[in-house]
């Protein structure tokens, strides 16, 4: 989405639930080599009433505006909030789009779908999928720095390849 490589991650990961041998919290700001800057809060950790017992969002903010959603978990019906003074949007802009999904079995439901049809598409027509094994390399790189950075308690710079 950024067209960046994360060079840099700082993380801490919390243990509450001392049931199960895995962090239930972990927050992270992962610094790309353009500047932008990420925040990363996974928890699982809400009361008992929380809806659907978890809270998951996804927000990006920069200079030019906002893009925030929430997904509906139990539904389908998605709504996507928008907001930007900037002049392509002129007058400035603030509105929610609503949107449905497909129902789809399994974790993830709708995104693991687009994503497999995607893969599937992409060794039909031998071209490059969305996401590559180069992607998920660095993904995976990233999350090796967030546990490193939160054991030492040190920013983890990431080797460039």
């Amino acid at each position: 989405m950024l067209a960046d490589e994360v060079v840099e991650v700082t993380a801490r990961n919390v243990k509450i639930n001392q049931e199960y041998d895995i962090e239930d919290n972990s927050f992270a700001l992962l610094t790309f080599s353009k500047g932008a800057v990420v925040a990363l809060d996974i928890s699982y950790t809400v009361p008992d009433s929380f809806p659907y017992g978890r809270d998951l969002y996804l927000a990006l903010r920069g200079t030019s505006g906002v893009l925030s959603w929430s997904p509906s978990f139990e539904g389908v019906k998605e709504t996507l909030f928008v907001c930007s003074d900037a002049p392509e949007f002129a007058p400035a802009t603030r509105r929610h789009i609503e949107f449905e999904l497909q129902t789809q079995p399994g974790y993830a439901g709708a995104s693991t779908v687009h994503f497999l049809s995607d893969l599937g598409r992409a060794i039909r027509n031998g071209t490059p999928p969305a996401i590559t094994g180069e992607d998920g390399l660095r993904a995976l790189e990233v999350v090796e720095a967030v546990y490193e950075s939160a054991e030492s308690g040190r920013a983890v710079r990431l080797e460039r390849h």
